[in-house]
Parts: C-alpha cells; structure tokens; sequence
C-alpha cells in the first residue's frame, strides 16, 4: 500500500528542489496519529524489555554474590562483559543502521538479544553465564541506540522531546518492575527462571514488530523519496485536519526562514568530531552513574550487613523513583531546553550523592536514594531520549549516537572493577564521593561547550 502510494512522482523521476523543501517541511510537522502511535508502542515493547533485563541485572548479580555462587570479582566480570556486549551492540547498530536503515538493524538485534537471553538461563557455570550475558548485551545495545533514533526522526519537531523522554518514562517503570521482579522471583525460584520469561517475551516483540515501516527521515537522507513521501502520506491520512496546518506552515514566513537557516548548516568532519567528544563525555558520566548505583547499590546495602531480601526491597522502593524522574524530564525538556536538564540532574547527583554517604538508617537511604535515583533519570531519560540523537544529521545520526554509547559502555566495563576496588579497600562511601566527582566535571562541561538543541530541526 505504502508503495503504491509513492508512485507518481517516482514514475517521472524527478523531486525538484521544492518538492525536498516541501517534503523536508511535511517530516518536521508529522501528525501524531494511529501509524505514529503503532511505531511508537511498538518501540516502546523493546524499549520496556530492555529496561526489565537491565534492572533485573543487579538483583542477578546480588543474589549470585549473596549465595556464594560467584564471588565479587567474578560478578565484576559479568558486569564487564555486558558493558562489552552493549559496546558492540551500539556501534555495529550505529553503522548497520546508517547504511541499511533503522528497521532491519532494529529486528536483527531484537531477535539476537532473545535467543541469547534465554541461552543464558541455562548456562552451567559463570564462565558460560559471562560469555553468554556478554552476547545478549550485544542485542540490549543495539536497541537502545535504534530505539531513541527512530522516535526522533517519526515525531514533529516542536514536539520531539516530549515523545522521546516520555518513552524513557514509560519505560523506566521496567526499573521498578524489574527490581521487584528479582526481589520476588529469585528467592524462591532463582534467577534462571527471570532469564527465560525475559526471552521469550523479547521474541514475542520481536515478532510483533515485523510490521514496523522504515524511518522515512532515513529514506529522505538517502534520497529516496518516493519511499519516505509514501509512509509520509500514511502518517498524514490519520489527521484529517493536517493538510490545513501544512498549509499554515507553508504560508508562515517563520517556518521558512528557519528552513533556510537549517539549509545554511553545515556539519563538518571536525563538528561531528567535536560533537561526538561532547556527547561521549556526558553519556559516559550519565551511564558511570547510573550504572554504578543502580547495578551496585544493592550489592552496596547487602555489604554494610543488610540481608539479600532487605537489601533488594530498599532498591526497589528507591527504584520508583526512576520513572518520576523520567516523566519530570518529559516535563522539563521541551519548555525549559536539554541543556536545563542536564545542569539541574548534575548539581542534583553532586549534593545528593555526597549526602548519601552521611545517612545511616533506612529512611535516609530511603530518602537521598530515591531522590538520587529521580535525578540520575531526569538525566537519562533527557540524554538518550532527545540531546544526543538531536546533536547529529541523519545521515550521520547512528554513527554519532552509536559511538556516544561505544565510548561511554567502554567505560562502563571498567567500572566494575574500579568499583569493587573502592568497596573492599574504602567502603560504600568512596563509590559515592566518585560519582559526585564526575558529576561535578560534567556541570562544568555542560556549561560551556554543550548546545542548545530543543525544537531544532533536523538536517
């Protein structure tokens, strides 16, 4: 169908510069209807499965650590090898999907991530759980640098950020979700059995999302426009009051002007180089932290004399805080900018990193956590859902962002050693102080070289 109604202007050959220009301003004021909706939940079903394997990670490794199975550094090497596999993920998706186009990296990663989650339910040792874990990871990196893209490039511009960080919102109820899930489940019936439901419902996905159209902002890059004008034209028939709003935006001088201005820009080796550094830096901060308290913080607990359950039920409680901080940020991030956001979580995690560390009964851990826990995801859910795929073209888009994550998982694969470091030489403190020590540089940083990209457009 999407073909067919891409055939006449593909019949004469021929998109004249007008046309691009019309076609350009119809991509960035794309109505939010049922196809926008169904590539939207459809994202969001992997995004979700993403989340609850992530979080499901830390509960994993704290009920290995706690029963013996695997010591502290053998756990740190798990950790690695899924920073590796995200690593892998995120750069082979970033070039895949670049030159073969978001869809068929999107589905190639999903069912991989599947397969080997559900291979790792059965390892027999943790030399195997490593290496398979690593592997699946490989899958989960792949999805998140798709994921974020695709919603970029399917919503309108002045609405962008709002759907993206919501996405992160939504999907950070997998925090929670996925914390409770460990908390419940392994106890009783370990941790294998998480692996399998995990699997099998990222195969189930998976097969929904066969149906999931190519990105046309992607087809429009590679000059292929009858192709993008079609899905375009799909998007546009949900509305039946768009073509008067096209008409608006056609008329307005505003819009115009701002087109021709984007025309005027160029993207030169050396500013995607500069913004690739600038993107890699602060993912690199936003990850650390994250990672770090989210993965080691129940580990954290059951080391300062907490049991196993204790310890996974506080987690859980500062991990609903995750999607709050999420759906502050969809509120923030369109009205006050990314760069606002980013200022606001980084002063956040340095006052209230540095107050964890004074607390010592559970409503004080309770309280900094959870506070702690909202700002590391207003952060988050700002960084990956709308600043870094808005910091690049889309010719370039899942390179930039693909490297972005190749660097930061880079130096998460050596954080869990450096974390194990500080806990058995320092204590639970020292892993705070460093944390806050990051986030400090990152305000600098943000401050005076990261730009203002809310309600761009995007070349």
């Amino acid at each position: 169908m999407l073909e067919v109604m891409g055939k006449e202007k593909e019949l004469d050959g021929v998109y004249s510069k007008s046309d691009v220009e019309d076609l350009d301003l119809r991509l960035d004021n794309l109505p939010t209807g049922r196809t926008f909706k169904k590539v939207f939940w459809l994202v969001l079903a992997g995004m979700v499965v993403r989340s609850i394997d992530f979080y499901l990670a830390s509960g994993v490794a704290s009920s290995l650590v706690k029963s013996g199975y695997a010591s502290l550094g053998q756990t740190a090497s798990l950790m690695s090898a899924s920073s590796f596999g995200l690593l892998v993920g995120s750069l082979s998706a970033g070039f895949l999907g670049d030159k073969l186009g978001r869809r068929h990296a999107y589905q190639l990663n999903l069912v991989f991530f599947g397969v080997m989650t559900m291979l790792s339910a059965v390892a027999p040792n943790m030399t195997w759980l490593i290496v398979l874990r690593g592997l699946s990871c490989i899958g989960m990196g792949a999805e998140l640098v798709t994921g974020f893209s695709m919603i970029n490039e399917f919503a309108p511009v002045n609405k962008r950020g709002r759907w993206a960080v919501g996405m992160t919102a939504i999907t950070c109820w997998g925090s929670p979700l996925g914390m409770l899930m460990s908390s419940l489940i392994i106890p009783s019936l370990g941790w294998r059995v998480l692996f399998i439901g995990v699997g099998v419902f990222a195969l189930f996905v998976w097969v929904l999302r066969r149906e999931l159209p190519e990105s046309p902002r992607w087809l429009f890059s590679k000059g292929r426009y009858a192709e993008a004008e079609a899905i375009v034209n799909q998007m546009e028939k949900d509305d039946p009051n768009h073509d008067k709003l096209l008409d608006e935006k056609r008329n307005s001088n505003k819009v115009q002007n701002e087109m021709d201005q984007a025309d005027k820009v160029t993207y030169s080796s050396t500013k995607l180089f500069w913004r690739v550094v600038i993107t890699s830096f602060v993912l690199i901060v936003a990850d650390v932290c994250e990672y770090t308290f989210v993965n080691w913080e129940p580990t954290m607990l059951a080391k300062s004399g907490h049991g196993l359950s204790q310890s996974l039920g506080l987690s859980t409680i500062m991990m609903v805080a995750a999607p709050l901080g999420a759906l502050l940020g969809m509120l923030l991030v369109d009205r006050l900018g990314r760069k606002f956001n980013l200022l606001l979580s980084f002063i956040a995690m340095v006052v209230l990193g540095l107050g964890y560390t004074y607390q010592t009964t559970s409503l004080g851990l309770i309280t900094f956590g959870f506070l702690l826990t909202l700002f590391i995801y207003v952060l988050i859910s700002t960084v990956f859902g709308a600043f870094i795929p808005e910091m690049f073209p889309t010719s370039f888009r899942l390179r930039g962002v693909g490297l972005a994550n190749t660097f930061a998982k880079g130096a998460t694969m050596v954080t869990p050693f450096i974390v194990v470091w500080l806990l058995s030489s320092f204590g639970f403190k020292a892993v705070l102080y460093a944390m806050s020590v990051l986030s400090l540089l990152a305000v600098l940083v943000t401050i005076f070289f990261v730009p203002e990209t809310k309600k761009k457009h995007i070349k």
